[in-house]
């Protein structure tokens, strides 16, 4: 088996107890109005950071993980590109993860060495 370092450790034991925070707190019936309401809706800010943090912390883990870090920030951006309306509400988080997709495939290129 193989042993993980400290770094490796922490990431590990933050992402479990973010999943156990969120199995342990109440289930709700409609888990696609949830998605909705966290990551378009009034409080998008803080499901773009959750996945920003998330993404970071599995980067941290491999850096082969950033070709589905940037998969699904890609999806993210078209999606909320199709939910614009005339007062561009998304245009910031569009805007905020294209360079996090940059960000994230400028560190998955340079990082020397991965797991």
């Amino acid at each position: 088996m193989a042993r993980l370092n400290l770094k490796t450790k922490i990431i590990l034991f933050l992402l479990g107890v973010v999943i156990t925070t969120l199995l342990v707190s109440p289930v709700k019936a409609d888990a696609e109005a949830d998605f909705e309401s966290l990551f378009f809706g009034t409080g998008a800010w803080f499901g773009l950071l959750l996945f920003m943090i998330v993404s970071m912390a599995l980067l941290a883990i491999s850096k082969y993980m950033a070709v589905f870090i940037v998969i699904i920030a890609v999806m993210f951006e078209v999606e909320y590109y199709n939910r614009l309306d005339i007062y561009g509400n998304h245009v910031w988080k569009m805007i905020i993860l294209l360079f996090f997709a940059l960000f994230i495939c400028i560190l998955g290129i340079t990082r020397k060495g991965g797991k």
